[in-house]
């Protein structure tokens, strides 16, 4: 049994890192499905010119920075066998050192988005019910 606490400690770094990759992956996808639904007669050079083509690119920006900041929070402090409101903080606060990178090159709302997300997320671990250290689930 101690090995299963031990590997899910493990795991919670790498499940950080996955919830940022599946943001990723869904802003790729939406912005995709964007390009592959654009009328032909607005597509130049392979892009996509219509209209409304910005507004589902800066969409899929901040949904994907969304689902970025509430994953990167979320899945370490459900794999985590205790601890899970600090393990929460500590994956906010490392996902905030991270943004800042992103912060310097001029991607501010993408990183807003995801800062607020991973905060609401937070916000909502840290709110839920406070287990006992022996309870089944951990704290």
């Amino acid at each position: 049994m101690e090995i299963v606490r031990t590997m899910r400690w493990i795991l919670a770094v790498p499940a950080a890192v996955a919830g940022w990759y599946l943001g990723v992956i869904a802003a790729l996808g939406m912005h995709q499905l964007g390009e592959r639904l654009c009328p032909v007669e607005y597509i130049v050079s392979g892009l996509c010119h219509a209209p409304w083509s910005s507004f589902v690119t800066d969409f899929a920006l901040v949904t994907g920075s969304l689902v970025c900041g509430c994953l990167t929070v979320l899945l370490p402090a459900l794999i985590a066998p205790a601890h899970r409101h600090r393990v929460a903080q500590l994956a906010y606060a490392g996902g905030l050192a991270a943004a800042a990178y992103w912060l310097l090159h001029g991607f501010w709302l993408p990183v807003a988005a995801a800062a607020l997300a991973g905060g609401a997320t937070l916000w909502r671990i840290q709110a839920g019910p406070a287990r006992r250290p022996g309870a089944a689930g951990g704290q």
